[in-house]
């Protein structure tokens, strides 16, 4: 007879083990890793949990017992005091948990002809081109921090726990770091390559400034011929700055916005994570007239009500002045994240926001570009 049990185990650092087992002698035939980082929604850092390796024994599937993991997972979450969790996934399954599509994923082809014939009388400044090591580390957080300072979905990497690119842009590749350095100037920027063969694939690129842009370009142009490569791909978002560079070159770009796969998020703790991005919304409203009415959202995890004095954001109580929006967490999710638009999420069934709301929604949520370099993803 089957004795159903769930475990946590600490993994290594900030990473715990939840898996299930049947007996005293199985006691991991489904599991998943659930490690914590910090992420960025916006200029605000929350506490977020990851959620990897989801997986059953061939002989025990079917059973339900992903499920129970799952929402395991999400206890642990909401007990450790996390505010919103991510994950990658197979389509139309984790919306059953909550989850919905909160990451957008690009890709920009670029010929090495038209790279290197776009560099024509262009200044590229003296540097060297070398593999990454170890001291190259506190350098590539600089810039990293500085170019993704704004973008909801990026993890902040902490220079105490941040080993390096682990990964490439799948999770069968490794990854071949180089750097840039100048004659002078110390580290001047980056560019992670996969590691692979005949192909030419960047997941990451940084630099301290577009004055390096031609000389990251020039590099991938020649890292690709002498992989007898035709062309390099970008996994960027289009919105990044060194994509607008390379429109000089011309290429092909694309977006992928995932009905119900890939990157996707839910809500833990509405209250914590709202009060975390009172800053933030403070910021957005600047210039929106006054005064501003409170805003409740009523939520399947409960009610949460912002409140506005003197051009300042706040979680405080609700009041009968209050503007009620009742919404599914995993919607609010796409609103925070800026992967849906305000005027489509309210057309969705369960949702219901009051006219006079749409406005102060517009400027609280406005849609973005959310994105994580594909070497985090987890």
């Amino acid at each position: 007879m089957e004795q159903i049990r769930l475990y946590r185990t600490p993994e290594y650092q900030d990473c715990m083990k939840i898996h299930l087992g049947i007996s005293e002698t199985k006691i991991d035939i489904s599991r998943l890793w659930a490690p914590t980082y910090r992420m960025r929604i916006g200029s605000a850092e929350v506490k977020m949990g990851g959620i990897a390796g989801v997986g059953t024994d061939d002989d025990c599937r079917l059973r339900g017992y992903s499920r129970l993991v799952m929402e395991e997972s999400t206890r642990y979450f909401n007990e450790t005091g996390h505010d919103i969790a991510v994950l990658f996934g197979i389509p139309d399954f984790y919306h059953r948990f909550g989850y919905a599509p909160a990451l957008v994923s690009s890709a920009m082809v670029v010929s090495v002809k038209d790279a290197l014939l776009s560099l024509a009388g262009t200044r590229i400044p003296a540097h060297t081109l070398r593999p990454m090591v170890e001291e190259d580390r506190a350098g590539i957080l600089d810039i990293y921090h500085a170019d993704t300072a704004h973008r909801s979905g990026c993890l902040v990497r902490s220079p105490e726990e941040w080993k390096g690119f682990s990964k490439g842009t799948s999770y069968e590749c490794g990854s071949r770091p180089l750097v840039l350095e100048g004659d002078s100037d110390g580290l001047l920027g980056y560019i992670v390559f996969d590691e692979v063969e005949n192909e030419c694939r960047i997941g990451e690129v940084g630099g301290r400034s577009p004055a390096i842009y031609p000389a990251l370009l020039k590099a991938m142009a020649e890292q690709a011929q002498q992989k007898g490569a035709p062309s390099f791909i970008l996994r960027l978002p289009l919105d990044h700055p060194f994509i607008f560079f390379c429109r000089r070159c011309g290429g092909e770009s694309s977006s992928y916005w995932h009905r119900n796969a890939e990157g996707m998020a839910r809500l833990i703790n509405l209250e914590s994570l709202m009060t975390k991005l009172t800053g933030l919304f403070t910021h957005r409203l600047r210039g929106f007239p006054l005064p501003i009415a409170p805003l409740a959202f009523r939520t399947d995890l409960g009610t949460v009500t912002l409140t506005f004095r003197d051009g300042q954001a706040g979680v405080g109580p609700q009041a009968s002045s209050s503007l009620t929006v009742s919404i599914p967490q995993m919607r609010l999710a796409q609103w925070v994240m800026g992967y849906r638009a305000v005027a489509d999420v309210i057309l969705d069934e369960g949702v219901d926001a009051p006219e006079e709301a749409v406005p102060l929604l517009k400027a609280l949520f406005p849609p973005g570009t959310p994105w994580m370099p594909m070497t985090d993803w987890f």
